[in-house]
């Protein structure tokens, strides 16, 4: 079994490369017929950005063995421990928040924030889910740190005096043959309730990134004005735990 490494989000270590990333991206787009909101999808692999918006829920303290494991398929398994091939190693305790999807015959596909800034995803029976809370206010203590979308991009927050703070963020997109483009901000802003929008002319440039927090985690979108073709600060981010 593989525990998922904690952090002050409840994250856990999940090793992936960039090119399955991008893999589990285009998957997604094929097979994600439905949608967080909408008809369950038979697969669950990040990245699908309408669970930017999807609920969030949290393991319930009275799972059985204080651990639920993702599974690959939303299907019953049999009792015992190892007769079940579509369950992973890697597992949840109670408290850990998710994005949830809709409801597929008794499951629920769960995106998960990992200590290394990078998202999980499997299928989770529905009943050992509740709602969890989905607000609180955006402070220097919350934010100050690396956090990052899909362990990439990173935008780096630090307090500055006692309501502003601020967003340091670098972002790459990869083409191909060996095409990479880059992007960047700086700026400060002053903190108030669960968003905040950073702005950057410096350069003559006009970037927008908008920071909106959503329970542990942080949804980011911008204004496609921060950097080279298809370089974007967006979706769900996770901060990194060192």
């Amino acid at each position: 079994m593989t525990r998922l490494g904690r952090s002050c989000t409840g994250a856990r270590a999940w090793d992936q490369t960039m090119a399955t990333k991008l893999g589990w991206i285009l998957t997604a787009v094929i097979l994600f017929a439905g949608g967080a909101r909408g008809q369950a999808a038979e697969s669950c692999v990040p990245y699908d950005r309408r669970y930017e918006e999807a609920p969030l829920m949290q393991v319930k303290a009275s799972i059985a063995d204080g651990e639920v494991h993702f599974q690959r398929k939303a299907e019953v398994c049999p009792p015992g421990p190892e007769s079940c091939p579509v369950r992973q190693k890697a597992y949840l305790v109670p408290g850990d928040v998710v994005f949830a999807g809709s409801e597929l015959r008794g499951f629920r596909c769960a995106y998960y924030g990992t200590a290394r800034g990078d998202i999980a995803a499997g299928f989770l029976p529905a009943d050992v889910l509740e709602p969890a809370q989905d607000d609180g206010k955006l402070d220097s203590a919350f934010l100050s740190g690396t956090w990052t979308m899909l362990g990439q991009n990173p935008i780096t927050f630090s307090a500055v005096g006692e309501r502003e703070v601020q967003a340091k963020g670098k972002a790459i997109w990869r083409g191909r043959p060996s095409v990479v483009h880059s992007g960047s901000f700086s700026a400060r802003a002053e903190l108030q309730g669960d968003s905040v929008d950073f702005r950057d002319s410096t350069g003559g440039g006009n970037c927008e990134v908008k920071i909106r927090r959503r329970g542990p985690y942080l949804i980011a979108s911008d204004n496609s004005r921060c950097g080279g073709m298809n370089v974007r600060f967006q979706g769900i981010y996770v901060k990194r735990i060192k």
